[in-house]
């Protein structure tokens, strides 16, 4: 019984994770975030620098991570791992608007199964992204190794190992470029289009390091792999409606050209929503001050495949539920994903994931988050328990 792909919970999940935190606390505290709304992809609505030009800045997170994993299907296995990530992200900064950032990971590349046990096994380092990102008041874009700004629940489910199952629409690591404009419509809100046109890595850069690991290659195949800009994304941001403020949606499409061997090119849609229920207190100085805000946030997700890995007729659909509760430092979260790969040849309509989630943020640099849940993967059962600690700040 393996736990879904993408097993790092820190990962590239962590770090959208810490920008829906920031999303809701520039709603608790009424600021403005850049388009209403920071999601997955979006660009920095602000720099912390010293002024002068060039500079160098980075986002460190590192954290440890216990999990447990007992297949109750019949074979009765348990399976154990514990393991760090690390995860720097390096701002060269040219100007208020203009920097390259790197992003660097340090984590295990393997899945923890039932019957296994493994600790601080096949650690590697992954150059997640490496692009040239520019900022303007209404208007971003990057160039170069990025990740596509496709799906929010990856950054807004609560839950150690919601991103893991939800990671096989976590685009991250394409070459290409990307652009967003920011729209103020007035009565309508702020809508946020953006677009962009991207391949898989086949560069240096697409292999990991210390690990043994192999550099992706164009005749691999696979959706995108075709080292030209055939494939492209559209996304659309909507939020900041003045009759529904704290609403925030999304919807997107992806093309995936087909590549070496595939029979088509794969097709992925998204539609999700998200409400932030806070009381009128929130906007007083002094619950802010104090830390004692508090707010509701239910969150629906739907991702849609066609042609799924090139293979034609393939399907695969995600459907995402949670509510999150935060009250100061505590956040409680309850999340189920559900999947059908019935029409893949593989797994069934009721693959799932329920997790229950509890965290508390200490001095808002070190963090505690304990989950548990049950799952079911290809017709095997399990139940999953884990803990998190992670340190993160800005530099």
């Amino acid at each position: 019984m393996r736990l879904p792909p993408k097993y790092r919970a820190g990962s590239s999940w962590g770090r959208r994770a810490l920008k829906g935190k920031l999303a809701a606390s520039c709603i608790f505290l009424g600021l403005g975030c850049f388009s209403g709304s920071v999601v997955a992809g979006d660009a920095p609505s602000f720099f912390v620098t010293n002024g002068m030009y060039p500079n160098i800045g980075m986002d460190w997170d590192s954290s440890f991570q216990y999990d447990y994993v007992h297949n109750n299907s019949g074979t009765d296995k348990t399976g154990t791992a514990a393991y760090v990530d690390i995860n720097p992200v390096v701002y060269l900064r040219f100007s208020p608007q203009a920097q390259i950032w790197l992003d660097i990971e340090l984590a295990p590349g393997s899945q923890v199964t039932a019957g296994e046990n493994e600790f601080f096994k096949n650690m590697g380092v992954t150059i997640n992204d490496l692009n040239y990102l520019y900022t303007a008041e209404k208007y971003w874009f990057r160039i170069g190794k990025y990740q596509i700004p496709f799906g929010q629940a990856s950054n807004v489910a609560p839950g150690l190992y919601t991103g893991d199952v939800v990671g096989d629409y976590d685009f991250d690591g394409y070459i290409g470029g990307v652009f967003a404009y920011r729209i103020n419509a007035g009565e309508l809100g702020i809508f946020q289009p953006t677009v962009g046109t991207h391949f898989v890595d086949t560069t240096l850069l697409s292999k990991t390091y210390f690990q043994g690991g192999v550099r992706t290659k164009e005749s691999d195949g696979g959706p995108a792999n075709t080292e030209s800009l055939e494939s492209y994304s559209l996304v659309l941001d909507w939020s900041a409606i003045p009759s529904f403020y704290n609403l925030q949606m999304q919807a997107g499409y992806i093309f995936n050209a087909k590549g070496e061997g595939d029979e088509k090119s794969e097709d992925a849609y998204t539609v999700s929503a998200q409400y932030f229920f806070t009381p009128s207190s929130n906007n007083l100085l002094g619950p802010q001050l104090s830390g004692h805000f508090f707010a509701i946030v239910p969150f629906v997700e739907y991702v849609k495949f066609d042609n799924k890995d090139g293979v034609a007729g393939a399907k695969e659909t995600y459907l995402t539920t949670s509510l999150t509760a935060n009250y100061g430092q505590w956040s409680l979260g309850l999340t189920r994903t559900e999947i059908d790969a019935s029409g893949t040849g593989g797994g069934g309509p009721d693959d799932y994931l329920n997790e229950l989630s509890v965290q508390y943020t200490f001095i808002d640099l070190i963090s505690l988050q304990v989950g548990v849940g049950n799952m079911r993967t290809d017709g095997d059962k399990a139940k999953v328990f884990g803990f998190n600690i992670d340190y993160a700040r800005p530099f």
